[in-house]
């Protein structure tokens, strides 16, 4: 019985176009009642037929819809996209865990960098600076007069040999 009103329906439904010219409406209108299920039409051939009741007015949704039909796809056609976003998604968060498992990394390389110039920092710090040699009380002093005394010895001692060698080759 089903199948004899199915195939009623399918003689007095009108395309997309037609329905619309009939309703006054324009025909993404018409499309977009039926994704929502406000109007009951079919797919043949790649077309959109939409089944208007004798007045030419809109037939709500009937039962006989196929319950296969979810916002116009069918369940196997909305598992392929839940399946595809899915895949997508695992994909997408392994990518983000590794590029978060780098940047943990970089930050440990990091922080182990800022200690060791730390204790670098502290280390020099804690060395006491030379006294500045123009402070007579200091020891720098009195050992760089005493160095200054030492090379001024031994460039006297350089010119008098340099003399010597020279007088003797004459």
């Amino acid at each position: 019985m089903a199948e004899h009103q199915t195939e009623q329906n399918e003689q007095t439904a009108l395309t997309l176009v037609q329905a619309a010219a009939q309703l006054g409406i324009k025909p993404a209108t018409l499309r977009m009642r039926y994704k929502r299920g406000k109007v009951w039409g079919f797919k043949r051939g790649g077309r959109l037929f939409i089944e208007l009741n004798k007045q030419g007015e809109q037939i709500p949704e009937q039962s006989e819809q196929p319950s296969e039909q979810v916002n116009g796809k069918s369940v196997a056609e909305n598992g392929q996209d839940v399946s595809k976003a899915f895949d997508f998604m695992v994909t997408e968060n392994t990518r983000l865990n590794d590029r978060l498992d780098r940047l943990v990394t970089m930050l440990e390389r990091e922080q182990v960098l800022r200690q060791q110039m730390q204790v670098q920092i502290e280390q020099l710090t804690d060395r006491r600076a030379l006294p500045a040699p123009t402070d007579p009380d200091s020891d720098v002093a009195s050992r760089l007069e005493d160095t200054q005394q030492q090379f001024g010895l031994l460039k006297r001692a350089v010119v008098q040999l340099v003399t010597f060698l020279e007088g003797g080759k004459r």
